[in-house]
């Protein structure tokens, strides 16, 4: 396993799956969190009074004040929930690209083998 600030990096497409999963469950969860705040707000009803204060605080969705904040603030949490959706659907590719450059690789060893020898790569590796 590497270690912070170490220069080695392992990946397989198994463990990207796995965070890809990771990260759309995350983003779900998100999703079901701002559902439910958003409900709590809903139910609140006009809490701030139909005075010329009260509607200065509530403002417009367009405009300033509460009803302005609660989208913006609904809206932002939607990016990022769409972001932690769209890094799971990347992380899905890159193991899949994974998956099919492991099985290139095999495949390219297989057509190296000729007759009874076998052909070694010529790869330089350095040992630790």
């Amino acid at each position: 396993m590497p270690h912070p600030g170490s220069d080695e990096t392992s990946i397989s497409h198994t463990s990207l799956n796995r965070q890809a999963g990771e990260f759309r469950d995350q983003g779900d969860a998100l999703e079901t969190a701002l559902t439910r705040a958003m409900a709590g707000l809903r139910d609140l009803g006009n809490f701030w009074g139909g005075d010329d204060a009260g509607r200065t605080f509530a403002g417009t969705e367009e405009g300033k004040g509460y009803r302005a904040a609660v989208k913006e603030a609904a809206e932002h949490v939607a990016h990022v929930r769409d972001g932690y959706r769209a890094i799971g659907a990347n992380l899905d590719a890159m193991a899949l690209n994974i998956g099919g450059a492991d099985w290139a690789s095999v495949a390219a060893l297989v057509t190296e083998i000729k007759g009874p020898e076998v052909a070694v790569p010529v790869t330089e590796a350095e040992l630790r």
